[in-house]
């Protein structure tokens, strides 16, 4: 099975390798680039038999052995100045821990089985302990009890969210460049606190800004040194004489009437008026997602009454298609119920709606409010807010919920070509 695509392919970024399974059989020195003005970290080169792995635990065949890689820079989870000044220094660093022809008595997490292009590569496995661990907590733990991900390109992800990595390079013009598993990676710009972080640090940061549109997930993280503590709910009302928003409001609780604070294209900004919430640290918003009108019905798209059609190219303008065009700074809107909750830096943030759960009377109701596009299934229906037209008509940009965008392709639409060839006489932006 040595080197073999196909017995690689069962070994999985996030996987656990097992204390004295992994025997050294080279140490590959560091090496200058060719600016010398730094290096490329040497490595160690691995053997790792079968019969160590979980897909051949019980199997007959579990024989032969699979070749790793493990590179100087993930012996530790930070090191010193003087370690990453020269080749020598790191070279003297690993052959003080490595042993050639010795077994690794740690654990290690496996990081990537496929190159930058996706091809099959020899895989990359990290010593660094606090990575180890947080792969074991990822893997093992269920979604709502994880504090810290370790997160590959097909972890749902979301704002907010706590991820730990390594600093796999700096660049004084944008900032820290994090590595993940599987190759992905995200960034911490200078103002974030990149510039703090050590080269090749194993770094724990904060999800802030999150497009997950364009097939691989571009994040921008904060660095942060530790999680927020969470004080008890007796003891924190006690000492601050306020009620923990967090602790009495769950998601498909009731809230009550709101007030309208301030609002733009996207939401609108309201108070929650129940005075049982009454100086509460809370940011309470109305997504246009979430929102129905407060008078009329909810024009839906296409429009085809041609007496009606009023193109409009401002794509911040709050239309009469619009869900948010009859509300108005200081309108209450009644009986709203609360769809997320989410703390940042001791802040309560409040996602609100007036929709009902079931309004389009589907016999398998759709799902009024998801965290991350895998929470929804192939065949759900949804609606959406039209956000842009494409170029050519082909298409639509919409979005589902908050932080969740989609397309709609022209052919998907309609099937006639008096509408698909102008559509935007025929789908406003802010229409549903």
């Amino acid at each position: 099975y040595t080197d073999d695509n196909a017995f690689i392919s069962l070994i999985k970024p996030g996987m656990i390798l097992k204390s004295k399974c992994m025997k050294i059989v080279e140490l590959v020195p560091s090496k200058k680039r060719q600016d010398n003005n730094s290096f490329l970290p040497g490595h160690a080169v691995l053997s790792i038999k079968c019969k160590h792995l979980s897909s051949f635990k019980d199997s007959k065949d579990a024989k032969g052995s699979v070749t790793c890689k493990l590179p100087f820079e993930h012996i530790l989870d930070s090191h010193d100045v003087d370690t990453l000044k020269t080749p020598s220094s790191m070279d003297a660093l690993a052959m003080k821990i490595l042993t050639v022809g010795k077994k690794i008595a740690q654990e290690a997490v496996v990081l990537s089985t496929s190159n930058r292009h996706g091809n099959v590569s020899t895989p990359i496995v990290s010593l660094k302990p606090n990575l180890v661990e947080t792969a074991r907590t990822t893997s093992s733990a269920s979604k709502n009890q994880i504090d810290v991900l370790l997160p590959k390109p097909s972890t749902s992800l979301f704002l907010g969210a706590y991820v730990r990595g390594y600093c796999v390079r700096l660049d004084p013009r944008y900032g820290a460049f994090i590595r993940f598993l599987d190759n992905l990676t995200a960034i911490v710009p200078k103002l974030k606190g990149g510039l703090d972080i050590g080269l090749y640090d194993t770094v724990l940061c904060k999800i802030v800004v999150m497009d997950v549109t364009s097939g691989t997930p571009k994040i921008l993280l904060k660095h942060v040194q530790s999680l927020p503590t969470h004080t008890p709910k007796n003891k924190k009302q006690k000492e601050t004489g306020k009620i923990n928003i967090a602790d009495e409001l769950h998601p498909g609780d009731v809230v009550g009437d709101v007030k309208v604070d301030e609002m733009n294209f996207a939401r609108a900004a309201v108070t929650i008026l129940d005075k049982k919430f009454k100086g509460s640290t809370v940011k309470a918003r109305i997504h246009m997602t979430m929102a129905n009108p407060l008078k009329g019905p909810t024009i839906t798209m296409p429009i085809h009454d041609n007496a009606t059609l009023e193109p409009d190219d401002d794509k911040e303008k709050i239309t009469k298609y619009h869900p948010l065009y009859t509300w108005k700074v200081g309108s209450i809107v009644r009986d709203v119920r609360c769809v997320a909750i989410d703390v940042r830096e001791g802040i309560t943030y409040v996602e609100l709606t007036n929709r009902e759960v079931n309004e389009n009377k589907l016999d398998i109701p759709s799902p009024l409010f998801v965290d991350s596009p895998s929470s929804l299934s192939e065949n759900t229906i949804v609606s959406a807010v039209i956000t842009s037209i494409a170029n050519q008509n082909k298409g639509l940009w919409v979005q589902i919920c908050p932080g969740i965008s989609g397309f709609v392709p022209g052919l998907e639409l309609c099937n006639d070509i008096q509408t698909l060839n102008n559509l935007k006489t025929h789908f406003m932006i802010g229409g549903k």
